[in-house]
């Protein structure tokens, strides 16, 4: 009797559509005293229009990390896990008009169509 033969899958990467946990953000924001800060900004470009919604704490490093003309429509601070928090109850309400830009970049994944700005509260045209 013959043995039967293994047939071996690769394993496929996740890719990673998530950024940090909470407690990595809350590390990275010990060293401005526990404050995080969530943006909504407008992105133009190559192009194409759209919203990104994201948290950082530190916005000039975050602003300078994305190849496309940012302007800030809406910054909020307060304390890590509040702000984590506040994150992503926005991406699971935008969860089913997610917009992924022509041009990647981190956080390429949490990007919405214009048009989600009045689901925010925010104007297309605000700048902070």
């Amino acid at each position: 009797m013959r043995k039967p033969k293994t047939i071996k899958f690769k394993k496929l990467k996740k890719p990673k559509f998530r950024g940090c946990t909470l407690d990595q953000f809350k590390r990275h924001c010990l060293k401005n005293n526990g404050i995080g800060y969530m943006y909504i900004i407008r992105c133009d470009g190559y192009g194409e229009s759209f919203i990104k919604v994201g948290i950082t704490s530190n916005i000039e490093n975050r602003f300078k990390s994305i190849p496309y003309s940012c302007t800030v429509l809406k910054l909020v601070s307060g304390s890590a896990t509040s702000i984590y928090v506040r994150e992503q109850q926005i991406h699971k309400m935008l969860k089913d008009s997610r917009y992924i830009p022509n041009k990647s970049f981190g956080g390429k994944y949490e990007c919405y169509p214009l048009s989600s700005c009045a689901l925010l509260g925010v104007s297309e045209r605000n700048q902070f």
